[in-house]
């Protein structure tokens, strides 16, 4: 296979990859809207304050049933699109070139670092944080549950639960909902 072929393979698979990912971002962020909040005892559980971001069941029962719930925290990410939207604008650009995307890395680092400054160090733990994604992965009490729910950067909080695959290839057979989103053709890209 010529370069110029791989790098399109790679391209489309990156995309692939890209889409799906955002498809269970949006997902995450839709089915994420329900339930009760930490209350401010570590591992208390009371009714959310008014206008803040509701948590979903499954986060109550674990801090009542452990004192800990680990969860996604989307953040808000206006600030990283519209730095993103002016500098391709400055540049006439339709897409982000490299220094946009590590702008945007940069901005959503550093968001990142500021939600986390408004926690309690013992009420938390950093279990991953995504460069290119305004997500981070925490361990967290009722306490800092409580502090996330009231920060304005703070857009939803999910229960971080492993979730199977709806469909599987094996064996080069593939189910109609694979073909329908093309994975097959993205498979022979390479």
């Amino acid at each position: 296979m010529g370069s110029s072929k791989l790098i399109r393979a790679f391209r489309k698979n990156i995309m692939l990859s890209f889409l799906i990912l955002s498809v269970l971002l949006s997902a995450l962020c839709t089915f994420s809207s329900v339930g009760y909040a930490a209350g401010p005892a570590g591992g208390q559980i009371s009714n959310p304050a008014p206008g803040s971001v509701s948590v979903p069941p499954g986060i109550t029962r674990q801090i009542e049933k452990s004192g800990w719930a680990e969860v996604l925290v989307v953040l808000d990410e206006t600030g990283a699109k519209a730095f993103a939207a002016r500098q391709r604008k400055a540049l006439g650009l339709k897409y982000n070139n490299p220094a946009i995307v590590n702008g945007i890395v940069g901005l959503l680092k550093q968001e990142k670092g500021d939600v986390l400054s408004r926690l309690s160090g013992q009420d938390y733990q950093v279990r991953g944080s995504y460069d290119y994604f305004p997500v981070l992965f925490l361990r967290v009490n009722g306490n800092a549950l409580a502090q996330l729910q009231r920060i304005a950067e703070v857009k939803a909080i999910s229960e971080n639960r492993a979730l199977r695959p709806f469909t599987t290839c094996s064996g080069g057979g593939c189910t109609d909902n694979q073909t329908l989103i093309g994975i097959p053709d993205a498979w022979n890209y390479g």
